[in-house]
């Protein structure tokens, strides 16, 4: 058997690649880890089993700094941070390289954009069915948005300029409206966004009462960035969650899973602000013009009342003219016939005076004197029967002419 020391056989492995592979090959792998040093790109790239979850195959690989600007270059690109994600799958022109002492190393010479979008596309759609099939699309749309939205609870980074541009606007508001905005810090791209992003959204649902609605704030990037909203985990939470989701992510044209799932979509941060302001001016001014209304109505209810009593006043007034005259000749028919009921009262009490006093001339002593009757008195007292005397008594008689002293001698009764 033939034996070999450890730097013979790494030559022979040296020399059997460079045989093998003498020019750079295309390979597709995942990103696991990416280190920068000095401008330079170390890479971690791995191939996973078919489950997902097991790794099959595992090298570094390295992008050196000259190379990277010829990258750029070549394709246009600002840079290729997004494609140097941990999680991204990509598709790498690379140099099969074997060193005795450092074993065998990639040398990145280019970089495939459109395999690594087409791999986030086909997430995305598989995402998007797995979305549709569980009936999550239209789930947050469904909820009843509130009339102020005045309570946000925020989705971003704090030095994420999209967010800077969302409070700004709405701190600056023309209206004068306060608003109470409370920051769940997130990752916005990268591996760290699927976690970070739930865990907010679940911070968010346990005080959801606190809270009139989410806004999710990125503010611009290449759709590579926004793969990580594609995510089942994180477009799912938005799906569910208890409050209206608005998104901000800001991109003009493409759309993300979450964009789909959210209440309602805006293209960037300050157009979720600009909607926020309106809404809370289109509820003002719904205020207002029900006070209007309202006040009108009061008006014309016074004034249709006012009409009313006017013309009752005039109805009173006419009729109690009416009624006076009415009353005026009521009291002349009474004046008249009490006037000839005195009249005749009058008259009936005179000649009852005038008969009464026929009756006292009668009644007077002296008419009964004139008729030839006397009045007999014993020691003043009126005599009216003879048994009131006796014999021996003084008396005095009175005639219509005079008057006599007698002594009784004798008394006789019949």
């Amino acid at each position: 058997m033939q034996s070999f020391t450890l730097a013979e056989l790494n030559r022979y492995i040296t020399r059997v690649i460079a045989l093998n592979f003498p020019d750079p090959i295309w390979v597709k792998a995942e990103i696991l880890q990416v280190k920068e040093s000095r401008g330079h790109n170390y890479l971690e790239l791995i191939q996973k089993e078919d489950d997902g979850q097991q790794i099959a195959a595992q090298a570094q690989a390295v992008l050196w700094n000259k190379t990277h600007a010829q990258i750029l270059k070549n394709l246009q690109l600002p840079d290729l941070s997004s494609y140097l994600q941990a999680g991204t799958e990509v598709s790498l022109l690379v140099d099969v390289q074997h060193h005795s002492i450092y074993g065998l190393k990639l040398s990145v010479q280019n970089i495939d954009p459109s395999y690594t979008l087409g791999k986030l596309e086909l997430i995305r759609q598989q995402t998007m069915a797995k979305i549709k099939g569980e009936g999550l699309t239209t789930l947050n749309a469904s909820i009843q948005v509130p009339a102020i939205l005045q309570r946000i609870a925020i989705i971003s980074s704090a030095q994420a300029s999209g967010y800077q541009d969302f409070i700004q606007q709405l701190d600056s508001n023309k209206y004068g409206y306060y608003f109470h905005c409370q920051l769940f810090s997130s990752a916005l791209q990268g591996a760290k966004v699927s976690q970070e992003m739930t865990e907010a959204l679940a911070k968010i649902t346990q005080q959801s009462n606190a809270y009139d609605c989410v806004v999710i704030i990125r503010g611009g990037g290449s759709r590579l960035d926004l793969s990580s909203f594609d995510q089942y985990e994180v477009a799912a939470a938005v799906a569910r969650m208890p409050l209206p989701v608005f998104t901000g992510i800001g991109h003009e044209t493409d759309t993300t899973v979450t964009d789909v799932v959210s209440h309602r979509a805006f293209k960037t941060p300050t157009a979720v602000a600009a909607f926020i302001l309106e809404r809370n001016r289109a509820f003002e001014q719904s205020l207002i013009d029900l006070r209007i209304k309202i006040v009108s109505g009061l008006q014309h209810t016074l004034m249709a009342h006012q009409r009313r009593l006017d013309a009752s006043k005039q109805a009173i007034r006419h009729a109690g003219a009416q009624s006076m005259q009415t009353a005026s000749a009521y009291l002349e028919q009474v004046y008249w016939k009490v006037t000839q009921q005195i009249q005749v009262s009058l008259s009936s009490a005179a000649m009852s005076l005038e008969r009464q006093s026929e009756k006292l001339k009668l009644l007077n002593p002296t008419s009964i004197f004139d008729r030839g009757y006397s009045l007999t008195l014993c020691n003043g007292s009126i005599i009216k029967d003879a048994r009131d005397l006796s014999k021996g008594d003084d008396i005095s008689t009175k005639y219509a002419q005079g008057s006599s002293q007698s002594t009784v001698t004798q008394t006789e009764t019949t």
